[in-house]
């Protein structure tokens, strides 16, 4: 399948789709929100401040969700019918465990062996405390009036995966194929992870090392997904970095 270029021009707009990426990976890490600048907790204070609606949808939806912030073999499926009704589904076995119960057909999962969900360390996990997943599946409607369902497998890359496809959709009104296809960046341990293209535009200024992948590359997560116009005209996208596939009736 094809792939998009990079939409970005300049060092500034590198960093500033990078950026959010960094913030993400260092609210999750073993230090959490103990281990932002100053910096970096007053420009969090201020977006929110810019946009209480956002706090208060934390508040509403996820109660604790800062709580455990600092904690985190999966599929993601989307639908959307004609009438309407939206899925967006993660399911995943965590590491798998490789263990399938006679007569079940299914396999046990292995959670505690996801490094995500132990940013601590493995073996960190309280007993009777809950495992703060990375799997976001998302529903969206955007301004001119579409409808999005998508998510992603990826471990700790999901939050880099769904944040970078709404941008996309939202900051550069693309489409949703051009979402899906488009390179994809994260920032983990000080180091910037990029799909190959990335090397003729990246500024050499940029103040991480740059890991560069293949594309596509199923390091950046699965993001299958579906859209509805505002006419009713459906557009479904496999994301080919871990062998989606759409299917349409």
């Amino acid at each position: 399948p094809q792939h998009c270029a990079y939409p970005f021009e300049n060092r500034d707009a590198w960093m500033e789709w990078i950026d959010p990426l960094r913030l993400m990976s260092l609210m999750r890490s073993r230090e959490g929100h103990a281990g932002l600048t100053g910096a970096d907790r007053e420009r969090i204070r201020s977006t929110l401040a810019s946009a209480p609606e956002v706090g208060d949808a934390l508040d509403t939806l996820f109660p604790g969700a800062f709580d455990h912030r600092q904690a985190t073999g999966t599929t993601h499926i989307s639908v959307i019918d004609e009438e309407g009704n939206e899925v967006s589904m993660t399911t995943s076995n965590g590491a798998g465990s490789a263990v399938i119960p006679r007569g079940t057909g299914f396999m046990l999962n292995n959670m505690l062996g996801e490094e995500d969900l132990q940013p601590g360390g493995l073996g960190t996990w309280e007993p009777d405390r809950r495992l703060a997943s990375m799997m976001a599946p998302t529903l969206a409607v955007l301004g001119d009036g579409r409808r999005v369902a998508t998510g992603s497998g990826g471990s700790n890359r999901i939050r880099s995966t769904i944040l970078q496809i709404l941008r996309h959709l939202i900051d550069r009104e693309a489409g949703i194929g051009e979402a899906v296809r488009a390179p994809r960046l994260h920032w983990e341990s000080d180091q910037v992870h990029a799909e190959s293209g990335a090397a003729e535009v990246l500024p050499g200024s940029l103040p991480w090392p740059v890991i560069l992948h293949d594309v596509p590359n199923l390091f950046f997560g699965g993001a299958n997904s579906v859209a509805c116009d505002r006419s009713g005209r459906f557009t479904g996208v496999a994301d080919p970095r871990r062998g989606g596939v759409v299917l349409s009736g």
